[in-house]
């Protein structure tokens, strides 16, 4: 099992592949995700303070992952400790600290994940994910298989909404697809990376049994007004769909 992700950094005629995959062995010694094992038979009860587990394993409250919390509260329960976590493992110099990104580099970093739909270990899947994510500080960052209550969470996460826009503020069906934005950087303090905004967004059918679709975001650099369009897609399951697949990939 992966977390599966890909970085890219864009400059003139350049492209290049920075950042392929996490293990989950990884990830766990950075954040604490559990490593791959069985749900455990019990799982999370949510009260008005806190989530509380019976057994002492990771969480598996799998009716809000997949789109089912009982009211608002309990998405906003859920923000506000994501924000937590990310607040306590990420900080204002993450990057440098990395070495993923020099300061003053002047390219464009696009991230992409596939964050998995399942209830598995969500909470600590989808924390591991935004802080390693906030740790590279991409421009761009493109998730698959984000659930409406998942999109929810990171829509009234503090911590995440520091540095990232939404460029839709709802999943139109289940599990979808998300592109996020950075947010305008500080160009007199040496920072690095630079400025881009999302000026429109739109949806590009494909041939689907799955309900997939093509998430376009264009994109527009303010220094130099040039302008970019991002794709984000996740193509359709399983081995015997290698043919839709392809046309997928033809349109």
């Amino acid at each position: 099992f992966f977390y599966f992700a890909c970085a890219f950094r864009i400059s003139p005629c350049q492209f290049r592949l920075l950042r392929t995959r996490s293990t989950c062995s990884e990830m766990a010694s950075r954040y604490g995700t559990p490593p791959r094992r069985p749900a455990p038979t019990k799982t999370f009860v949510w009260s008005s303070s806190q989530k509380k587990n019976t057994n002492g394993e990771g969480s598996n409250d799998s009716a809000c992952a997949a789109g089912a919390c009982s009211d608002h509260s309990d998405i906003l329960l859920a923000a506000a400790e994501l924000s937590k976590f990310l607040e306590n493992n990420t900080g204002s110099d993450s990057v440098s600290r990395s070495g993923v990104r020099p300061a003053n580099r002047q390219e464009l970093t696009i991230v992409t994940w596939n964050i998995w739909f399942e209830s598995w270990y969500w909470r600590e899947r989808l924390s591991a994910t935004l802080a390693e994510t906030l740790d590279h500080d991409p421009d761009v960052v493109c998730f698959q298989e984000v659930t409406q209550n998942v999109h929810s969470i990171m829509l009234h996460c503090n911590f995440w909404r520091q540095r990232y826009d939404p460029t839709e503020e709802q999943i139109p069906c289940s599990y979808d697809c998300s592109v996020w934005i950075r947010k305008g950087r500080s160009t007199g303090s040496g920072g690095h990376g630079i400025n881009v905004t999302a000026t429109s967004t739109s949806t590009v059918d494909l041939p689907t049994i799955y309900g997939r679709r093509g998430l376009c975001v264009d994109l527009r650099f303010p220094s130099d007004q040039q302008a970019m369009r991002v794709i984000t897609t996740h193509l359709e399951s399983g081995r015997g769909m290698a043919d839709t697949r392809r046309a997928q990939l033809d349109v």
